[in-house]
């Protein structure tokens, strides 16, 4: 089964992939760059 079936339409399937790419590589970046002291913004400072 494919998630994602290529169209005959050669630009969607590249922004399709770049939008796909990106949000991956914003996902790989914000786990790699976890601290567990950083502030949160479900808590309280002070």
């Amino acid at each position: 089964m494919k998630l994602i079936n290529p169209t005959e339409y050669k630009r969607l399937n590249e922004a399709t992939g770049f939008v796909l790419l990106s949000f991956g590589l914003l996902v790989w970046l914000s786990l790699i760059s976890y601290q567990a002291s950083d502030a949160s913004w479900n808590t309280a400072s002070g």
